[in-house]
């Protein structure tokens, strides 16, 4: 799947210039995922058998990851409204989420994590991801195990990384780099970007395939985990997740995208 270097590559669909950038990346997510069903012959979600798409052929893009990178990378705060989202925030939640969209392959939502938040130790069961910073800074460290069906899991290799917009979107695949968790690490330039006072950092999430539970990005298929030392090695435990960890769903205010969903579902139905 990559890695945390992964550098973005503009696509070689087309001239799509007048195209507003939500819409390249809500195509690019699935043509992206209906190449990666045909291409490994089976379905995209856990709870469905093998499955082909219906109705006429439809092109498979053999760069269609290069193409949703690239989607990704180009999006930025104001492309999804995220001033306007952030005025309605209501509570004092470390944590906020938008939904953008969601389906059986994917789903695709943007997190706002404030000033002294995270994202707590969790993974991502056989699903890959890909993550985009566009406003402020986010900390993130990574956890590779050698097995994750246990109530311990070990540590293969462990990375951090500290990002911002101007980096490309890192990745994380159903064993590489799957555990990990998130900080707030710095506001926009000179922390002006604030809610009431309270400087936040945010990134665009994509997840295939999605959780169990819709809409919440954090169901009961998620774990949760707490390091701990085990002799001379590194150990995630699973655990409950923290108390100070809840999230407040704010708004999409950014540009309507119900006519292209639906455009897409009738392209693609078996996404839904």
């Amino acid at each position: 799947m990559g890695n945390l270097g992964y550098q973005a590559q503009p696509s070689e669909s087309g001239d799509h210039s007048e195209m507003h950038r939500v819409e390249k990346l809500l195509r690019a997510a699935y043509s992206y995922c209906a190449s990666k069903a045909q291409l490994s012959n089976t379905s995209l979600t856990r709870d469905l058998p093998a499955a082909s798409l219906a109705g006429p052929p439809l092109p498979i893009s053999w760069d269609s990851e290069a193409e949703l990178m690239t989607a990704l990378d180009k999006c930025t705060a104001d492309d999804v409204n995220l001033s306007h989202s952030i005025e309605r925030c209501k509570l004092d939640a470390p944590v906020a989420f938008i939904h953008l969209h969601e389906n059986k392959w994917f789903t695709l939502g943007i997190f706002v994590i404030f000033k002294g938040g995270r994202i707590p130790l969790h993974d991502h069961p056989n699903m890959s991801g890909f993550l985009k910073v566009i406003e402020g800074k986010v900390r993130i460290r990574s956890y590779t195990t050698a097995d994750q069906s246990g109530v311990c899991a070990t540590v293969e290799e462990e990375s951090h990384a500290l990002l911002d917009s101007s980096h490309p979107p890192c990745v994380l695949g159903p064993e590489d780099k799957n555990i990990h968790e998130i900080e707030y690490a710095g506001g926009s330039e000179n922390e002006s970007e604030t809610y009431q006072g309270r400087p936040y950092a945010s990134f665009i999430d994509f997840l295939s395939p999605p959780y169990k539970s819709d809409p919440d990005p954090f169901s009961e298929s998620c774990n949760y985990y707490a390091r701990a030392q085990v002799e001379s090695r590194c150990v995630l435990r699973k655990c409950p997740p923290p108390r100070s960890y809840w999230t407040e769903d704010l708004p999409y205010c950014g540009q309507s995208v119900e006519d292209i969903i639906e455009e897409l579902r009738r392209n693609y139905p078996d996404s839904h």
